[in-house]
């Protein structure tokens, strides 16, 4: 065992798949990703999906079969100390004025329309599936939607995904996993201040698309009394 810069532990290692000598820290057990995904794809043909599954999850558990570079699991103690390493480093660059006047200036133009638009164009925002669901739906009723989603419009801080200006109507898509119905309320209220509607398509609606399509067209032509079927 050696140091590289002083301060890594270092030793040399031997892939069992491809053969070739590296080197890396002792937990590590696979030159790259390719040959760890080959020692993966080679379990699971010599034992059936289940019972891989169940070996992966006790191997992980146990910290027999780690990840391809050595993927540590953190207890709660562990947790513990690095949030409080955290917050130090945080108070440490608060004290520091300097720092304090950097980290404000940052937040600052980060709550900005063109600091969340920059964000945006950074993220290279695109539409998900859900949105492009909604698009054809939006192009084979030729309706005047646009795709804002992308940042083109700010609406206190918040960014529609569809929006018709000329009758100021909005419509969102809303994942199941991260959105609430506080969420819905909450966007509701602020659209409505700046005098927008809102009509909200969920997730799991959109596997009835002819109701999606139904409730698009009643809601753009002021039919749409944004009641679900389901609720009515």
């Amino acid at each position: 065992m050696f140091y590289l810069d002083g301060r890594s532990k270092r030793t040399s290692h031997i892939c069992p798949i491809c053969k070739q000598e590296f080197i890396a820290r002792k937990e590590r057990k696979f030159c790259s990703r390719k040959c760890y995904f080959k020692y993966r794809s080679i379990l699971m043909k010599s034992k059936p999906k289940e019972e891989f599954i169940r070996r992966l999850k006790k191997g992980w558990k146990k910290r027999k079969l780690q990840g391809w570079n050595g993927a540590k699991f953190f207890t709660e103690e562990s947790k513990r100390k690095i949030s409080e390493k955290a917050r130090e480093r945080a108070l440490r660059r608060w004290n520091n004025p300097e720092e304090r006047e950097k980290w404000l200036k940052a937040l600052k133009i980060g709550g900005t329309i063109k600091g969340i638009q920059a964000s945006l164009r950074a993220q290279k925002r695109r539409p998900t599936k859900p949105e492009r669901q909604i698009m054809e739906i939006i192009s084979e009723l030729n309706l005047p939607f646009s795709y804002t989603g992308n940042g083109k419009l700010i609406i206190e801080r918040y960014n529609p995904d569809f929006t018709d200006q000329e009758q100021r109507k909005i419509i969102e898509v809303f994942g199941d996993y991260w959105h609430s119905p506080k969420d819905e309320e909450k966007k509701r209220k602020v659209y409505n201040r700046n005098g927008y509607s809102l009509l909200v398509i969920w997730q799991h609606e959109l596997s009835n698309l002819e109701e999606v399509k139904r409730r698009i067209q009643d809601y753009y032509y002021g039919t749409e009394s944004i009641i679900r079927e389901d609720e009515k």
